[in-house]
């Protein structure tokens, strides 16, 4: 052996094992994943953010002054990262869990993107500019989606004793602000009725209809302050009727915007008379309930639910329970009559509350038997249908129908000759998927997936997208869609006919045949409204 060999030789031997592999052929690891956090609305480096990793001999680390964060020793695969600061929402408070990034030696720096949190303040006094202390605000958030105009509360505070009230770290959005006075500052007149302040909307209305909304955006503080006016309380009185005399009758009276701390209301079981105790002017929701005690109906519950606004005393209001009424449900086109159990049918109100579920028909029962399902007991009012079905095969509604109503394009109206018709269903093999990922890397909170079928009135269809920005649409009808991706944090009012006009014209077309499962990966769009 030459000299030359042995030198060769000898040097191989001292260069670092971890060296050696780094620069194996086989590209193996361990590697470092290196990535920067940044504002996602100024691209500045957030230093002094917690970066936490799902694998590593480190779980969590700050990035530096730069923004600039490294977990090494990792295997190849992935990892999970998810970053926190005080003032930024984290990367995927929408999503649910940390987004995953690919390890290897070859893998790009990772770029977190931290949205900077909305602050809503506000100052609120009386109509004589005096402070208005422990007066609760509460913000709704509106949210993606045809069927709701608000989603559940995000924030809430009390004005302190300068009238001043805060609500910090909200995500960028438009959003609606309650103000429940409660029972602040009243006091009683000499006639014995008491003064206080309404329950309202901003910027001081009492119906969310005529409300204005707050647009709050990523690192900055929008300011609501309000004027409240004080007026006389009113009482609400009437006589429910439509149920058997002597009979258990309850009413209960909730604010609107708080329907989970209804007040009971006191009613005469013999005469149906009702009154209400002395409360703030404002818009509520009365609802009363009885048990319907003929022996034909016997346990038929009977109930009542009206909108109530109440500037001033309400007297003589008409409250009628009436029965649910029992709506049959014909399908057709699923040949297996125990899959009919795996069948959802949902009746939702316009603010998509769910109000009844339909149940299969029980065989033995000689009323019930002539159908496959039944609504048994739906109270009166205006419905949209939800359709679902978890069957082994692919399976869509190719029509959905209540008398001459189209339950695929509208609402069907309940009432009391509701029961003489039926709603037909009609399913068939072949249904159509579509699903895909999004090109996260300009939304820093996952997007919203809309898929709009080209039917004049038809629902669109709305998915979260996944951490690694994966959406799926499935037991679609064959037939041609508009399909867009949205940034998470989008607040577009798809309630607004002319704001769909603008989404489905962003939106690419698609088209499925059936059986088909479309495979399509998108990009974010920006739609304004």
């Amino acid at each position: 052996m030459t000299m030359s060999w042995l030198v060769l030789l000898t040097l191989f031997a001292l260069i670092p094992p971890s060296a050696a592999a780094q620069e194996s052929p086989s590209g193996s690891c361990p590697c470092t994943l290196k990535g920067v956090v940044v504002n996602a609305v100024t691209g500045i480096p957030v230093r002094n953010a917690l970066v936490e990793s799902s694998s590593g001999l480190s779980s969590s680390m700050l990035t530096d002054s730069g923004g600039a964060f490294h977990f090494n020793s990792l295997a190849a695969g992935s990892a999970t990262l998810n970053a926190i600061k005080p003032g930024f929402l984290s990367v995927a408070p929408l999503l649910g869990q940390p987004r995953s990034f690919r390890v290897a030696p070859d893998a790009p720096d990772v770029v977190l993107k931290l949205v900077p949190t909305a602050v809503l303040r506000g100052h609120i006094t009386d109509d004589h500019g005096l402070p208005l202390e422990n007066v609760s605000v509460k913000l709704l958030r509106r949210e993606p989606g045809p069927s709701t105009l608000m989603s559940e509360q995000t924030g809430s505070a009390q004005t302190n004793d300068l009238g001043n009230f805060r609500i910090p770290d909200q995500p960028p959005g438009t959003y609606f602000l309650a103000v429940d006075p409660g029972g602040t500052a009243f006091h009683f007149l000499d006639k014995g009725n008491p003064t206080g302040f309404p329950h309202v909307y901003y910027p001081g209305v009492p119906d969310l209809t005529a409300a204005t909304p707050i647009k709050l955006s990523a690192g900055r503080e929008a300011v609501a302050d309000m004027i409240l006016a004080a007026a006389p309380y009113v009482r609400i009185s009437g006589r429910i009727t439509g149920f058997p005399q002597g009979a258990s009758v309850q009413a209960a009276l909730s604010v609107a915007f708080d329907p989970d701390n209804p007040a009971s209301l006191e009613v005469d079981p013999q005469t149906g008379l009702f009154h209400s105790d002395w409360i703030a002017p404002g818009s509520y929701v009365l609802s009363a309930i009885g048990l319907q005690r003929a022996s034909t109906d016997a346990g038929r519950v009977l109930t009542a639910r009206q909108p109530v606004l109440a500037l001033s005393e309400v007297t003589g209001l008409a409250v009628v329970l009436e029965a649910g009424v029992r709506v049959p449900i014909y399908i057709s086109g699923i040949p297996v009559k125990e899959d009919l159990n795996r069948v959802s049918l949902t009746a939702k109100s316009g603010l998509g509350e769910e109000i009844g579920s339909a149940t299969p028909a029980v065989e033995n029962n000689p009323v019930q038997a002539t159908a496959d399902m039944w609504f048994e007991s739906l109270p009166q009012g205006t419905y949209h249908l939800d359709i679902s079905a978890s069957l082994d095969e692919p399976y869509f509604v190719e029509s959905a129908r209540f008398g001459s109503t189209d339950l695929l394009t509208s609402d069907f109206v309940v009432d009391s000759s509701a029961s003489l018709r039926s709603i037909d269903i009609v399913f068939r093999k072949g249904a159509a998927s579509v699903s895909g990922t999004v090109n996260l890397k300009d939304a820093a909170h996952g997007a919203v997936v809309c898929l709009i079928p080209d039917k004049f009135g038809a629902t669109p269809f709305f998915d979260s997208t996944s951490s690694s920005g994966g959406f799926m649409f499935q037991d679609l009808a064959p037939g041609a869609y508009r399909i867009v991706a949205l940034d998470g944090l989008s607040d577009f009012d798809f309630k607004s006919q002319e704001g769909l006009k603008k989404l489905t014209a962003a939106a690419a077309p698609v088209t499925l045949a059936p059986a088909q499962n479309l495979q399509i990966t998108l990009d974010i769009t920006s739609v304004k409204e």
